[in-house]
């Protein structure tokens, strides 16, 4: 236990390493840290009111941010309700998207966060969308095993913000699937290139006729590429047609059962 003027603060919930490194900041003002032992200290410090201790150990932990250890570091600074280190965190992610374990991080947005740190989330969810589809060739290439991660991730985040960017990708499809063909398999890398394509741009669609009204209104439609329009109004027509082509049977069906029952 410390004493103080005042009262006796007990350390019984700490282990005996962290201690002497709280009594080394105090008496020493030194502190030997590591990642485990800044986010100890850092909690310890918060308790007993150690300004610079808390100090010491958020510039450790901030300065020291890697690839490998973001998402702990992260993970920490939510359950502490740590907003600044969080914000550092994500901060470190938005400036190392081409470092980070991309597929970790896609999992990562999928993390129900508290309101007080979802909308910084979302602003690392609208970056890495702009990632994806700007490095798409290359991470096809890099990691083809990984492309539907990066194929649904896109699909979930269809949205006001991101659609005039998507849109643009799935028009260029074409151009896209030429540089993901480069030094692969033809026949199999054209089979999973094409069914990403058509997945993705079918999403698009649905999305852009369900949300029309406030495209207009908005006026986002601008923002969107005329030939994607162009192929957006023809996709429309084809489903049209098919619609009356598949009523046309039903009716003719109906129309000849009728006849065989007045035949009978």
């Amino acid at each position: 236990m410390i004493l103080t003027p005042s009262k006796v603060i007990s350390l019984n919930s700490f282990s005996n390493p962290l201690i002497i490194e709280f009594l080394r900041s105090i008496y020493c003002d030194a502190v030997q840290l590591d990642e485990t032992r800044a986010m100890n200290l850092l909690l310890f410090a918060e308790k007993y009111l150690e300004k610079d201790l808390k100090i010491t150990c958020f510039e450790f932990l901030t300065r020291n941010l890697t690839s490998e250890n973001v998402f702990r570091i992260l993970d920490f600074a939510s359950q502490q309700n740590e907003k600044k280190l969080w914000d550092s965190g994500i901060s470190f992610l938005k400036e190392n998207l081409d470092g980070c374990d991309l597929s970790e991080l896609i999992k990562y947005l999928d993390k129900p966060q508290e309101s007080e740190f979802a909308k910084s989330l979302c602003d690392l969810e609208d970056s890495t969308v702009k990632f994806v589809i700007q490095q798409y060739s290359e991470l096809y290439q890099k990691e083809p095993a990984k492309i539907q991660i990066f194929e649904d991730f896109l699909i979930k985040n269809v949205n006001m913000k991101t659609i005039a960017l998507i849109s643009n990708f799935v028009q260029e499809w074409g151009w896209h699937q030429e540089n993901v063909l480069k030094n692969s398999d033809p026949v199999k890398e054209t089979r999973e290139a094409e069914k990403t394509g058509m997945n993705l741009r079918k999403t698009v669609f649905e999305w852009v006729n369900k949300n029309m009204k406030e495209i207009q209104e908005k006026n986002y439609a601008q923002n969107i590429p005329k030939k994607f329009w162009e192929e957006f109004e023809e996709e429309n027509l084809k489903n049209e047609n098919s619609i009356k082509e598949k009523e046309a049977v039903q009716e003719n069906h109906s129309e000849e059962s009728q006849e065989l029952k007045e035949t009978k």
